[in-house]
């Protein structure tokens, strides 16, 4: 496989197949992904993966916290206000998600379906979490930005789907009991990874590419 096929392959996973991914094919993917480079090579990432009981046990805690109304009290925070050009790419991503489960974007159950379904890590058997140390930011960002799209590539080449989610990170005390995560770490996202369940319509769905020329602008060449 290419490059360029791995890149043209890798897609957001909406629901995974129960199959456990094997600890050894885990390892590979993270391997190769720490090729991926860092400012003056400082490599400033933690790698920290949840599956089988673990994985299980803060899908768990995950829900119950929605379910009881917990607010989620990610370490980076979100996006507050994304400008109107972005924010409409986001809503129509949404909306293609809606449209590919024949869902009523406004209607409340499938609001609540939804956030379970994204606290429930899309039913995948096991989510790789990329941590770094406070202080590091911004640009350490960048670094775990370029490890996570390698973990991504990586993972194709093994047959397996990925999601990053910034939902993974919701509950970082959760996360910090299961997974014996240092305080001296900041746990910046959650990369799902599974086997994809190719039979379900919300992983029909493909996000609409801007074009190149929109994108682009080269200038002496």
């Amino acid at each position: 496989m290419s490059v360029g096929e791995a890149l043209a392959a890798r897609h957001a996973s909406r629901v995974y197949e129960p199959q456990a991914v094997p600890r050894g094919v885990l390892t590979r993917v993270i391997e190769a992904a720490t090729r991926a480079p860092s400012w003056g090579n400082t490599q400033p990432w933690e790698v920290f993966i949840a599956a089988g009981e673990t994985m299980n046990a803060i899908r768990g805690a995950y829900l119950a916290n929605l379910r009881n109304h917990v607010a989620p009290s990610p370490e980076v925070g979100p996006i507050e206000v994304w400008p109107a050009h972005v924010q409409q790419r986001y809503t129509d991503r949404l909306l293609a998600i809606c449209a590919a489960l024949g869902a009523d974007p406004a209607d409340p159950a499938g609001q609540q379906a939804a956030a379970e379904g994204q606290m429930a890590f899309f039913g995948a058997p096991a989510t790789i979490f990329l941590c770094s140390h406070p202080g590091l930011e911004p640009w350490s960002l960048f670094d775990l930005g370029a490890l996570g799209q390698s973990i991504m590539l990586a993972a194709v080449e093994e047959g397996l789907s990925t999601t990053p989610a910034f939902s993974a990170v919701s509950y970082p005390d959760v996360l910090r009991r299961e997974l014996e995560i240092p305080e001296d770490y900041r746990i910046v996202i959650g990369i799902e990874i599974g086997y994809e369940d190719e039979t379900n319509p919300m992983n029909t769905c493909r996000s609409v590419r801007r074009s190149i020329d929109e994108v682009l602008r080269i200038k002496g060449a």
